[in-house]
């Protein structure tokens, strides 16, 4: 067992027994509990997995150990045109009002990064200090593509 999924290992096992870690990249982990932790691990307002994937340095993907989570990367669909926005606190992905309440497949160089929900008004926001937000700042800033597939 590699030393970052030991630690991962060891983290999850502060609220559930038995995490299946997957640690399937430097910055991307999966993450398979028992349906009745994911709400745990997840905290209110997402803020113990947010404590965890600062302290770990990685993207946590949460899903129940009883099936699957649409939050792991699928076939790719068709590559979406977006309009990109920095706010103050937020990278703001404009996919259209035609593309609401989708899950929307992110990758930087052709390699996934995650997959995100986007709202009602086609919006996919992601904060500029988590980690997801600095990689996309950081590949962004070095002129790599990042693409979003639907």
């Amino acid at each position: 067992m590699s030393h970052g999924r030991k630690t991962s290992q060891e983290e999850f096992q502060k609220y559930c027994d038995n995490p299946e870690v997957d640690v399937i990249s430097n910055n991307k982990a999966v993450v398979k509990v028992p349906e009745d932790c994911i709400s745990r691990i997840i905290g209110k307002q997402g803020q113990h997995i947010n404590k965890i994937e600062e302290k770990l340095g990685i993207s946590i993907d949460i899903q129940s150990q009883e099936g699957t989570s649409s939050s792991t990367p699928r076939e790719k669909g068709e590559e979406l045109p977006y309009n990109l926005e920095l706010k103050s606190k937020f990278i703001v992905f404009d996919i259209g009002v035609e593309n609401e309440h989708k899950d929307i497949d992110i990758y930087v160089n052709e390699e996934y990064l995650l997959t995100a929900k986007s709202g009602a008004t086609g919006l996919i926001k992601i904060k500029k200090n988590n980690n997801i937000g600095k990689i996309l700042l950081k590949e962004r800033s070095k002129g790599n593509d990042i693409l979003l597939y639907g």
